[in-house]
């Protein structure tokens, strides 16, 4: 394995922050509604939970990819793991 340099390891992960803050900002809003009964409010916050959810993978895929790019082989691998468990559960609670 090369070693990465600084400057590819925060090109790899720059993106990945930004998806973090741009989910954070889902979540702010997601927590504000929470226990709203309006159902524009309701509205909102489901719209909000399912971004955070998409991003959440998103989050995982884009780690997986940042990983492997520096030679973190094993730890993008654990994310993988973690992921085809969760897609797993939900194809199981589908059924």
């Amino acid at each position: 394995m090369s070693a990465s340099t600084d400057e590819e390891i925060v090109a790899a992960i720059r993106p990945i922050l930004a998806m973090t803050a741009q989910r954070d900002v889902h979540a702010e809003v997601a927590e504000r509604l929470r226990y709203t009964t309006d159902p524009g409010g309701l509205a909102e916050r489901d719209r909000n939970g399912e971004r955070m959810a998409e991003l959440d993978r998103e989050i995982c895929l884009a780690s997986i990819e940042a990983l492997s790019g520096i030679g973190m082989w094993h730890a993008a691998g654990m994310i993988r793991d973690a992921l085809d468990a969760h897609d797993a559960d939900m194809a199981a609670n589908d059924s």
